[in-house]
């Protein structure tokens, strides 16, 4: 496992508008088991744990939000999130998934659509930048 700061990218573009969050964290990055490994906290404090293996990818949050997504190219995958509102479910159509993982640095990429109950919400990037 090793130390590292990454820049976490997250955009979101609705009918409307759109949005984007950078920021900038500390995380631990390690292999186990032929996965990778990535935990940081995001901005609002919550936990993160990332799991890369083979073309899967899983995002786990746990904090005032808690969420589990699933992320596989060219797959449709149900993923829920628990807000203070409530049980949210969303369906995620992943199509962009790629990630580069060495010694002195790692990136990962994924690109999906967003629906819920039927309706496509909106177009997202999930991007993850080591920058030390």
């Amino acid at each position: 496992m090793k130390h590292a700061q990454i820049q976490v990218t997250t955009t979101q573009k609705y009918s409307n508008h759109s949005d984007k969050d950078i920021f900038n964290t500390d995380a631990t990055i390690g292999e186990k088991d032929g996965a990778i490994y990535v935990l940081y906290k995001q901005a609002d404090g919550s936990d993160v744990n990332l799991k890369i293996e083979n073309t899967v990818t899983t995002v786990k949050i746990n904090g005032a939000t808690k969420a589990s997504w699933l992320f596989e190219n060219g797959r449709s995958t149900t993923n829920t999130s628990h807000t203070p509102q409530g049980q949210m479910t969303f369906v995620s159509d992943t199509n962009k998934l790629d990630y580069d993982c060495m010694e002195d640095h790692f990136n990962l990429r994924i690109g999906y659509g967003l629906s819920m109950n039927g309706k496509k919400i909106s177009d997202n990037t999930f991007e993850i930048l080591q920058i030390e």
